[in-house]
């Protein structure tokens, strides 16, 4: 999109504006950096490239952002879009995102000498099983002496 300062202004006062027209030009001309720039940055895998995308337009956040821009000491609008506007646009993403890396309880964590190998499953209910014991262990060793309860009165 080679356009001069003016033309570019106006481009972008549309897109903010809800110009559908601007808005389909702007995602023609820009969307393949908009949804390249976290995998040649940030070496995002290209699922999640796809998450920031849709999160850019989500609410109108990059026409907010974008019309921002005064081309400033002859700044190139590719420049501004890609070290300002998607950087922070990025990071904001990140902070929002909540996610939980999830692992099965069949994932093997070790292999003995005799080729058993041993689960996440086995672990945790391995240390179920000596939780359970020492508690065992700690109830019996608990003595309540001559403690007296509202429910044994008069049953002694």
């Amino acid at each position: 999109m080679s356009q001069d300062s003016t033309d570019i202004h106006a481009f972008l006062l549309a897109c903010a504006n809800g110009d559908h027209e601007a808005r389909l030009r702007f995602q023609e001309e820009y969307g393949e950096d908009i949804y390249h720039f976290p995998i040649k940055i940030y070496r995002l895998p290209e699922e999640e490239a796809g998450d920031f995308y849709l999160y850019v337009f989500e609410n109108e956040r990059i026409f907010t952002r974008v019309r921002t821009f005064e081309g400033r000491h002859s700044i190139q609008f590719r420049t501004f879009l890609s070290y300002y506007v998607l950087k922070h646009l990025f990071l904001e993403w990140q902070r929002t995102r909540k996610t939980v890396e999830t692992v099965s309880l069949s994932t093997p964590l070790e292999t003995s000498t005799d080729g058993d190998s041993r689960t996440v499953e086995d672990v945790l209910s391995n240390r179920d099983h000596q939780t359970s014991e020492r508690r065992g262990d700690n109830l019996g060793r608990f003595s309540l002496g001559s403690m007296e309860f509202p429910h044994d009165r008069g049953t002694s």
